[in-house]
């Protein structure tokens, strides 16, 4: 039981961080993107942001 326990939060860790690591890796190319493109980003790239 304790190790079904273990295992199940192991994987929910595991998950937990790809989820974090990519948002991190979505949000740092999306915040170069910005400062690349910012002023032609303005008027069409507000939309697709999310």
């Amino acid at each position: 039981m304790i190790h079904f326990l273990l295992n199940l939060i192991t994987d929910m860790g595991k998950e937990i961080f790809v989820a974090v690591a990519t948002s991190l890796i979505l949000s740092m190319f999306a915040k170069k993107r910005k400062k690349n493109h910012s002023s032609s980003q303005d008027g069409n790239g507000s939309s697709s942001d999310d």
